[in-house]
């Protein structure tokens, strides 16, 4: 008997049920036109959500497709079954199908439960667009197709967007649509057969469209506002990234739908299209942005690729690479290699050997290509050192840092040299990066100079290997990194340079820009004593800037809490640590040193960290995390806190199960009493 697969919101992890209400939020202050709330709202969703914990039920049969078909279905009932054997029923069979359900399916769901397909059940009827979100995030082939719930497709479906990624320089595909009837009305739907020949053309008819999952996912996927317009969006995104002729309108890419054939749902379809066009104009600042040319009279062939500039040698590079290499010699060709492959090949690599012993030098030489400047210090210099001395030989009007363990993106250099040429004011971006090796996942970092220098005080705000300075503003400020710290001369150049020089603007750009290392041999004990106190020591000026005298003590703990270290080893500890940054809030409160609701947002999400990652103290730290004033602002729900309650109740009771049966305590139980005692004695 097949089990029906359902989901009530109510049954979602804490996490998602508060990112439903979040979202919830953000569509309402969408509709009501409060743009900047509505995209407060939608980051502070897509900061919440887990995909990776909704209802799933895996049917997939093929290990490694080269297409996955992504359909997300709303109210489909047969015809969604009717658009599955129409896909099933096609030659190639290399692919796998993600159905993503936002609900009114529930007849269909045994007959899909019995299909080789992932069905995934959202938790809220989500607009399309996020849904999508969901399907590409579970994906496990290189391209994505995006597939209308009604449609039919033909029987080289497959093949036809598989043959149109065999174009290097494609990144994104929309297809013709015809009426399943051919006397529909077709209403506002004259886009949808654009002729017989293959032109430029942003994504406009997004539920016939394909992607390469990479660049899908590097560009953030869609906006999970858009109801309208997140596939122009998206093309504009990949055009600020890769340059233009990379999104095609592809005939052979054919699916037969229904359209919007009477008045009144053609009449909603033009309010809906109002709201998105004024989001997107606030969006992208100005309309203009919105304009892609509708037709071209050329045929996809290399002569559309996006131009790559040529090789240039002449003593002004546009950019000069700084490279640093100790001891290189494993990962070095590699990261040379991400480097050579940009598609801005205006640079130099300054590449500053620090005295290795192994055979980087050797693997320098293997490149003949004389970009590369290659300087061997006379001795071990330290890397603050040799950064400043690639600063001082850098010949290019933008610098941008490289570490030799580390790869690039190839359109990090195009991405970046846009965003500051587009900002004159701009002297330092970066962008968000993945990590592999050792661990795997995402770090991301805030967009806008506010975001980035009101949150300094929490984190370091640019990922290090991928920044590009501004050279002309560092030479002429005779601005270089302290040597006075071992570990986080970046952090601490750039807490220098957010409080001293106004007039140096932050940004960083919205993608994936390249890939950190990490590896397996982590720093060690002594390591990291050095790397806490290297970081108390740069952040006390500007912490006793917001709330005077700071301890040692204080120093030491806001550094932890900087570099996302919670656990503690006492209910003393945690104590400390709350009070401290409740002071802190406090004293922002007063002198407005930082803009308050950013700072505030901060000290939230750090008191959050410190209850998850101690609720073996037991439930009362939860009542201290859920007492404070700022929790229920800022979106922390019953349900939440009841969840981590219940957590730390069950790790009560395995501590006290583990001292009973073993006569020794793994870790202290805090209960009301001792928490009042502790409370008491670090007030």
């Amino acid at each position: 008997m097949v089990k029906m697969m359902s989901i009530e919101l109510h049954e979602l992890s804490p996490r998602n049920t508060n990112a439903c209400r979040l979202f919830t939020k953000a569509q309402q202050a969408l509709s009501a036109r409060n743009f900047a709330l509505a995209a407060e709202l939608s980051c502070r969703y897509r900061e919440s959500v887990c995909y990776d914990e909704l209802y799933r039920h895996d049917g997939r049969n093929v290990a490694t497709p080269a297409l996955s078909i992504i359909i997300v279905a709303y109210n489909t009932g047969t015809e969604l079954i009717k658009c599955l054997k129409s896909v099933f029923a096609g030659e190639r069979q290399n692919f796998e199908v993600i159905i993503v359900d936002n609900g009114g399916n529930e007849l269909a769901v045994p007959l899909l439960a019995q299909l080789p397909i992932l069905y995934i059940k959202t938790p809220m009827k989500l607009i399309l667009s996020e849904s999508r979100n969901i399907g590409v995030h579970c994906a496990k082939a290189p391209i994505c197709a995006f597939l209308d719930d009604d449609a039919i497709v033909r029987p080289k479906y497959v093949e036809s967007i598989l043959a149109a990624f065999r174009i290097p320089h494609v990144h994104a595909i929309r297809g013709k649509i015809e009426p399943k009837n051919p006397n529909a009305m077709k209403g506002n739907a004259e886009h949808h057969d654009l002729g017989p020949t293959p032109a430029i053309r942003a994504i406009d008819a997004e539920g016939c469209s394909a992607w390469r999952t990479l660049t899908y996912k590097d560009a953030n996927g869609m906006d999970p506002l858009l109801l309208k317009h997140e596939g122009t969006d998206l093309s504009l995104r990949l055009e600020r990234m890769f340059g233009n002729a990379v999104t095609f309108y592809w005939p052979n890419l054919l699916i037969h739908r229904e359209f919007a054939a009477d008045k009144e749902k053609n009449e909603a379809k033009v309010a809906e299209h109002a709201l998105m066009d004024e989001y997107l104009e606030w969006k992208h600042a100005h309309s203009g942005l919105l304009q892609f040319p509708k037709a071209a009279s050329s045929t996809l062939t290399q002569k559309d690729a996006p131009r790559v500039q040529q090789k240039k040698t002449g003593n002004a590079p546009l950019i000069s690479v700084l490279l640093p290499a100790y001891n290189a010699e494993g990962f070095l060709a590699e990261c040379l290699q991400s480097i050579l492959c940009q598609s801005v090949q205006d640079f130099e690599i300054l590449l500053i050997d620090d005295c290795s012993t192994d055979t980087t030098a050797d693997i320098v030489r293997g490149f003949s290509d004389e970009r590369i400047r290659y300087h061997k210090n006379p001795e071990n210099l330290g890397l603050a050192e040799s950064l400043n001395l690639g600063l001082r030989l850098a010949r290019g009007k933008y610098i941008a840092r490289m570490d030799a363990d580390d790869v690039n993106r190839e359109y990090r250099f195009a991405t970046q040299v846009r965003l500051m040429e587009n900002n004159p004011r701009v002297c330092i971006c970066a962008g968000s990066c993945y990590r592999f090796g050792a661990s795997s996942g995402y770090m991301n970092y805030p967009f806008t100079n506010e975001d980035l220098k009101n949150n300094i005080l929490f984190r370091n705000p640019f990922p290090h290997p991928f920044v590009m300075l501004r050279s002309a503003f560092f030479k002429q400020n005779a601005v270089e990194y302290s040597t006075a710290y071992a570990y986080g001369e970046d952090y601490a150049l750039w807490l220098r340079l957010a409080h001293r020089y106004p007039e140096c603007v932050f940004a960083n750009v919205p993608y994936i820009v390249g890939g950190y290392r990490t590896h397996s041999a982590s720093m060690t004990a002594v390591k990291k004593a050095v790397a806490a106190e290297d970081v108390a020591s740069m952040l006390r000026p500007y912490l006793e800037n917001v709330c005077g005298d700071v301890s040692d003590d204080e120093a030491l703990i806001h550094s932890g809490l900087a570099r996302n270290q919670f656990r503690v080893a006492t209910p003393e500890e945690w104590l400390r640590k709350k009070q401290w940054l409740i002071r802190l809030k406090e004293a922002n409160d007063r002198k407005s040193v930082y803009h308050q609701l950013i700072f505030r947002k901060n000290i939230m999400q750090k008191l959050f960290e410190l209850c998850k990652a101690n609720l073996w103290l037991g439930p009362w730290v939860v009542k201290q995390f859920a007492s404070y004033e700022d929790a229920k602002t800022f979106g922390v729900s019953k349900e939440l806190t009841n969840k981590l309650y219940v957590v730390a109740e069950e790790a009560s009771r395995a501590i006290k199960q583990f001292t009973m049966k073993h006569g020794v305590e793994c870790a202290p139980v805090m209960t009301m009493s001792s928490a009042n005692e502790a409370s008491a004695a670090t007030a």
